[in-house]
């Protein structure tokens, strides 16, 4: 009897073990969905600006008029949101993602959460064939897509577009942006790109 005892605790032991490890694995790999760092805006910088996410102010440069910094007062996802304010009339501004890595030939899907869009902002997936290309590097640039990307005017509302990456691509960003010379404002969340559908 000790030694069946003994053998059962082994297999309860093995068992839960082994069910510990599938739980952190599943949730390892839901983690990794998202292709987009930081796509919730939940991990910021001393000034409250998302790490893994940058800004181009265009030839104005950052003015009064000009705000891109997370908020914390009604989040859909987590406890932060993104707003991005542009009240310039002179040039565009871009709020991007850092490098992401997509395969050519393979679907993605890109999806947001939103509200109180004015303006002209607007949201796509921009494809390089260049690792290390800027978000404006016209040269590099071999297509944008998902810029069909509804973003709401009115409360939190998800959607979401899917494409097929093109050939001789080797990068992507997220880009939101303003038009040239209209101003515009956006509240964003739960920024995701995944493979598939």
């Amino acid at each position: 009897m000790a030694v069946y005892r003994k053998t059962g605790l082994v297999h309860v032991s093995i068992s839960l073990f082994i069910l510990l490890a599938l739980a952190v694995m599943s949730a390892a790999c839901l983690a990794q969905d998202n292709l987009v760092l930081n796509g919730s805006f939940e991990a910021v910088d001393e000034e409250g600006f998302p790490l893994s996410w940058n800004v181009y102010w265009g030839s104005q440069g950052l003015t009064p008029n000009l705000e891109a910094v997370t908020k914390a007062d009604g989040a859909p996802d987590g406890d932060r949101y993104m707003w991005i304010w542009d009240d310039h009339e002179v040039g565009a501004v871009v709020f991007y993602s850092d490098p992401i890595v997509v395969k050519p030939g393979v679907t993605y899907t890109l999806s947001a959460i939103t509200k109180g869009k004015s303006g002209t902002l607007s949201m796509r997936l921009r494809t390089f064939n260049k690792p290390d290309a800027g978000p404006t590097e016209s040269s590099a640039i071999v297509q944008n897509l998902a810029s069909d990307l509804v973003l709401s005017t009115g409360e939190w509302q998800e959607s979401s577009s899917t494409f097929t990456i093109p050939a001789g691509v080797v990068m992507a960003r997220v880009l939101i942006y303003t038009s040239k010379a209209t101003p515009g404002s956006l509240a964003i969340d739960k920024v995701v790109l995944i493979e598939g559908e």
